[in-house]
């Protein structure tokens, strides 16, 4: 059980502060029951946002490796508890071309309650990022 991260941003976010203007946030959770084989993939977009729910410095794109799930975080991106809810996703760390950086993923259901689903610190990425790539939205179920 694995996950596979993509995000990308356009913008200018000033971390830890709230505040982002955001031509462009998108990204992709890609889950696997076992080692390349895709069950399911997750996406959101976000366009021309303004606030902190998106945010980037200046541009970022970043892919994950394969992160192994427990049984419980491969429950947590399972259909029935995905539903409704929207996808938080924020990876903090500079690195151009490759370097390693923490990915945090929150899940918050229609009344604002978040739920930690995945928390890895130091994962090596691909890809290149100022300081801290931001994407929040609804998630849409991709492909099964």
């Amino acid at each position: 059980m694995e996950a596979i991260i993509k995000l990308d941003g356009l913008g200018v976010g000033i971390p830890r502060t709230g505040f982002g203007i955001n031509a462009i946030s998108a990204s992709y959770i890609q889950i696997n029951s076992a080692p390349g084989k895709p069950l399911r993939t997750y996406g959101i977009a976000e366009y021309l946002s303004v606030g902190g729910d998106n945010s980037t410095i200046v541009y970022g794109s970043i892919k994950t490796p394969p992160i192994k799930l427990s049984p419980e975080e491969f429950q947590s991106f399972s259909l029935t508890n995905m539903s409704g809810k929207t996808i938080d996703i924020e990876v903090s760390g500079t690195f151009l071309g490759s370097g390693k950086a923490d990915v945090t993923i929150l899940l918050i259901d229609g009344d604002g309650r978040s739920q930690e689903v995945l928390n890895r610190k130091g994962i090596r990425m691909t890809g290149g990022q100022l300081a801290e790539t931001r994407a929040r939205g609804r998630a849409r179920l991709i492909s099964q």
